[in-house]
């Protein structure tokens, strides 16, 4: 009868903790059940949050572009007149130091220093706060020049009063992309970071032919600047850009530093008047060969008048 009774009790422990067990796995499976519906519905929440984030994004720049091509400016090609003062000089020198020729080639071989050319460039705002640009100019210089003092180039010499003809042509084409820090349609304020291709060729032709300092290279060179378009009144805009660039290597190095300032007076929306005033300078140095190195200075500055199309 005892070991009966102790049978019960020990029975009743096993069902009570059974019991137990049972209520407790209930308890748990239906907390995590609540807190994986709950984390679900946060989920849900924050990928619906974001999606309209996102969304907003979008309408905000389509409103912004929208806004752009009512104002004309988005799409803004510029073609100006550049009256232009400008100064060149090229170095030759030998590793050896056998020989060293320095030449301005305005000064010392007659070339004009006075120029007018024909810039233009192309400007594309893809949203109120990005966009390229892109521009390009030729100047083409040659002169048939009298030499009044001896210039010594390895095996040529061009004595006093030889008749020679000194020219000097450059290509210059850039790239860039432009990033502001203002989401104004109407006003840019930012960064660009710009490349440069510029070609040059020089060289002097003699009555003894062709000398052999004639140069012909493509130069990239890259450029970072601030850029800036303020429209001031209905009918006056103010633009401006200022870069500058410096490399230095044992082999191969330069300085690249340009700045236009320009307002545009616009009688209608789609067209302007531009007056403006810009500086380009650009020095680098290269090997030509393993006996001979060369550096080119080069700068032009100067007052532009041109036109301005904004669509």
């Amino acid at each position: 009868m005892k070991i009966n009774l102790q049978l019960k009790n020990h029975l009743l422990r096993i069902v009570s903790i059974a019991i137990l067990i049972f209520i407790s796995t209930s308890v748990f499976a239906g907390n995590n059940s609540y807190l994986l519906e709950e984390l679900s519905k946060d989920s849900l929440k924050k990928s619906e949050t974001h999606k309209e984030k996102k969304e907003d994004k979008k309408q905000k720049r389509k409103a912004g572009i929208q806004t752009m091509k009512d104002l004309n400016s988005r799409f803004i090609i510029s073609v100006n007149n550049v009256f232009a003062s400008l100064d060149t000089r090229v170095t030759f020198k030998g590793h050896d130091n056998i020989f060293n020729l320095s030449l301005g080639l305005e000064e010392n071989l007659g070339l004009p220093s006075q120029r007018v050319f024909i810039a233009g460039s192309f400007m594309y705002r893809i949203t109120p706060r990005s966009g390229l640009y892109m521009e390009y100019y030729g100047i083409n210089r040659r002169e048939t020049h009298t030499a009044n003092e001896e210039f010594i180039w390895e095996k040529d010499t061009i004595s006093v009063g030889d008749s020679f003809s000194a020219y000097f042509n450059t290509q210059v084409a850039s790239a860039g992309y432009m990033l502001s820090a203002l989401k104004a349609p109407d006003a840019f304020l930012g960064f660009y970071f710009n490349l440069y291709l510029m070609y040059v060729k020089t060289g002097i032709n003699t009555d003894i032919g062709d000398i052999s300092g004639e140069i012909g290279l493509t130069v990239p060179l890259p450029n970072i600047g601030v850029i800036g378009m303020f429209k001031l009144t209905k009918w006056l805009n103010f633009n401006t850009t200022l870069g500058i660039f410096s490399l230095n290597t044992k082999n191969f190095g330069g300085t690249i530093y340009s700045l236009n300032i320009s307002f545009l007076f616009k009688p209608v929306p789609w067209m302007g008047i531009s007056l403006s005033y810009r500086e380009f300078d650009v020095s680098f140095y290269d090997s030509l060969t393993q006996d001979t190195s060369y550096e080119i200075e080069y700068n032009f500055k100067g007052p532009a008048l041109g036109l301005m199309f904004v669509f």
